[in-house]
């Protein structure tokens, strides 16, 4: 999990950016977004913005470009939140 109050501003602003780029309505309801093939990686991703709560699931091979960098993001900084 990673809560943006608890990041150094200029961290929080990027993982704001990133998340403002989606649409987390359009997501979640086309969630879970399915890939071909087994073995593949599934991203679980909840986000709460604006009052509301969306919940994403996606596998690796069916993730949106502007999820992936959300998800490339919160990959590379996991133990900072």
């Amino acid at each position: 999990m990673i809560d943006t109050s608890a990041l150094e501003a200029p961290m929080a602003a990027e993982v704001e950016h990133l998340a403002s780029k989606l649409d987390l309505g359009g997501l979640a309801r086309r969630s879970p977004l399915r890939g071909r093939g087994t073995d593949r990686f599934q991203y679980d991703l909840s986000v709460e913005a604006g009052g509301r709560r969306y919940q994403v699931t996606g596998a690796e091979d069916a993730v949106p470009p502007e999820l992936k960098e959300l998800v490339a993001w919160m990959l590379q900084h996991r133990d900072t939140g």
